[in-house]
């Protein structure tokens, strides 16, 4: 693979100014392959030709280097440090520019040289020649002084120009207390920067972390590797971040970003304005959001994530519970607020033990689902799990064999191993395919008596047909009872609900007609023993008549026999009277 150089910077550092020419300039570099990947610690070839008026103009100044790079692939080397076959570094016209920086490499450090390219040579080395020089450099080292006649300003960097500062950490002088005012301060001995505006102390050595950056009005950056940007924001944790307008990042890792916003423990990030995260790993993001557990996450206007690992979003979230530092089943890891500033309250809630909870009401769910308020399933043309609006349930083997919902528009059933066994329609009237069965074992019973009475009792309710006067329910004619009538003689087979209005527990009525029944059955029994003893007597009063009527007979052949007894004494004297007639008419 074709090695190549990347050239990061043209570094123009130190000049020795001696009867008005430049001594040299410093060239600085990254070497890296053709993957990218650094050229470190190799010593190799670096050609460089200062070419004039164009980038392909003659060559004025030659020089060769073998510099070793640094483990991360930089090298410095100085230029016009040698003479050149072509003549001094010094015997460069500069004021005759442009000039052109051409350079040629070769990464194993011999003489193979591979073309990088040509770069134009900015304003530095023009500026440096002595009869011309507008600005000067500082020098890096003491004795690299200015001594140009016409320098108009010193200890400025030169316009437009990359600049590199170097120095040792923990080396170099101590910064003094910068006037407060404008200041722009590199700080070699803490590597640290400071750009902006400083009316207090917060740029005094004690308040300047190691390799910390701080810019804006009255930043501080204390803490080692930290960063703070706007208006008198904070940073003091180590590698903490604050931005904006009096944020304050207080721990390691800590980010506070925006307004007021504080990040008050490790790893910690607020965002937002007067948002607080101040638990370890917490976050809070929005308008006076709190993360106060361990890892919470709170996001949106006045939110509270108070338990550890949970997530509260949205707007004024109910904030009663009191969750301790520890994990417990109990805490609220989900909570989505729906509140305002005249009340707090919850759209959802969400415990450790998965409880899911819907409504402002229901703020520690006892179910897996529980639901403040009523529900609603749509109907759903287009799903492919079946189109009517309910709920599947699964038998344990896990198939969805049950369904509760609707059968058709105007019918709500349950429906099981693959048929619907009741439904009830939009007029009241059920269907159930299959008996009912009440629970009524004697084991479930106490306080038991008998009932009395039953059937003066049902003799005295009144049958009705009638329509209801709703017209939502069945308009067809009806049988029934009404119910303060059947209040009046069974109280307790009559319900009143909380509007006034009564209704009848017909099955109640059973036990009455059972009983009603017996007691017919024994006056029917009692009527037949008495319809047998009348048949019996009536067949002996039909015997005795039946005796009679020989009597009858008798008397009857008797009175004939009378009569006849009677014709014939009759008779009898007749012819005696007549015989005595005859015998007076003989004499």
């Amino acid at each position: 693979m074709k090695k190549t150089v990347t050239l990061l910077l043209l570094v123009f550092l130190a000049f020795r100014i001696q009867a008005q020419a430049p001594q040299k300039f410093d060239f600085q570099g990254v070497a890296r392959n053709a993957a990218g990947d650094v050229i470190g610690n190799t010593t190799i070839s670096l050609k460089l030709n200062i070419r004039s008026g164009t980038d392909v103009g003659p060559v004025v100044f030659t020089e060769t280097h073998h510099p070793t790079t640094s483990s991360s692939g930089i090298f410095t080397v100085p230029v016009g440090i040698s003479n050149a076959d072509n003549g001094p570094f010094q015997l460069v016209d500069w004021k005759t520019g442009p000039y052109f920086l051409q350079v040629a490499i070769d990464v194993a450090g011999g003489s193979n040289y591979t073309n990088m390219g040509v770069s134009q040579i900015l304003s530095v080395p023009y500026a440096l020649h002595a009869a011309e020089a507008q600005e000067a450099v500082h020098a890096k080292e003491a004795d690299y002084t200015l001594e140009a006649d016409h320098a108009k300003e010193a200890n400025r960097w030169i316009n437009n120009d990359p600049i590199v500062q170097t120095g040792i950490l923990g080396s170099g002088g101590i910064l003094a207390n910068p006037a407060e005012d404008a200041n722009l301060i590199w700080y070699p001995r803490k590597a640290a920067f400071r750009a902006g505006l400083v009316l207090n102390d917060a740029w005094d050595d004690s308040n300047i972390g190691t390799a910390s950056f701080a810019a804006g009005n009255n930043t501080q950056a204390s803490g080692p590797l930290s960063v703070s940007l706007g208006d008198n924001s904070i940073a003091s944790g180590s590698g903490s971040i604050a931005m904006g307008n009096r944020s304050y990042a207080s721990d390691v890792g800590a980010i506070a970003i925006g307004r007021k916003c504080l990040a008050t423990s490790s790893h910690t990030l607020a965002i937002g304005d007067n948002s607080h995260a101040s638990a370890e790993n917490s976050t809070a993001i929005g308008l006076e959001a709190h993360s106060t557990g361990d890892r919470s996450f709170s996001q949106g206007t006045r939110t509270f994530a108070k338990a550890v690992e949970s997530v509260t979003l949205g707007a004024y979230n109910d904030d009663q519970d009191t969750p301790s530092k520890q994990i417990a089943i109990n805490d609220r890891i989900f909570q989505i607020g729906n509140g305002d500033d005249k009340g707090r309250s919850n759209a959802v809630t969400i415990l450790r033990n998965g409880n899911f909870g819907i409504g402002s009401t229901v703020l520690e769910p006892k179910y897996i689902l529980d639901i403040a308020e009523r529900p609603r399933i749509r109907h759903n043309t287009t799903s492919p799990n079946g189109n009517s609006a309910g709920i599947a349930l699964d038998n344990s083997a896990g198939e969805p064999k049950g369904f509760v919902g609707m059968k058709a528009d105007h019918q709500i059933g349950f429906f099981n191993a693959g048929n619907w066994l009741f439904w009830m329609d939009n007029n009241g009237n059920a269907t159930i395919s299959g008996a009912t069965y009440n629970s009524s074992d004697r084991r479930f019973k106490r306080d038991f008596s008998s009932l009395s009475s039953s059937l003066t009792k049902l003799t005295d309710l009144n049958g009705y047909h009638y329509f209801w006067k709703d017209s939502t329910l069945d308009q067809t004619l009806q049988t029934g009872l009404i119910a303060q009538e059947v209040e009046a003689i069974f109280p307790e087979l009559v319900k009143t609900d909380d509007k006034g209005f009564k209704s009848v527990n017909y099955t109640g009525l059973i036990p009455h007609l059972i009983e009603s029944v017996k007691e017919l059955k024994a006056s029917v029994e009692y009527l037949q023993t008495l319809n047998t003893a009348i048949k019996v007597q009536n067949d002996e009063l039909k015997a005795q008549a039946n005796g009679m009527d020989s009597f009858r007979k008798e008397l009857s052949d008797l009175k004939a026999l009378v009569k006849l007894t009677s014709e014939l004494s009759s008779s009898s004297t007749q012819i005696d009277s007549a015989l005595s007639n005859s015998k007076l008419s003989d004499k």
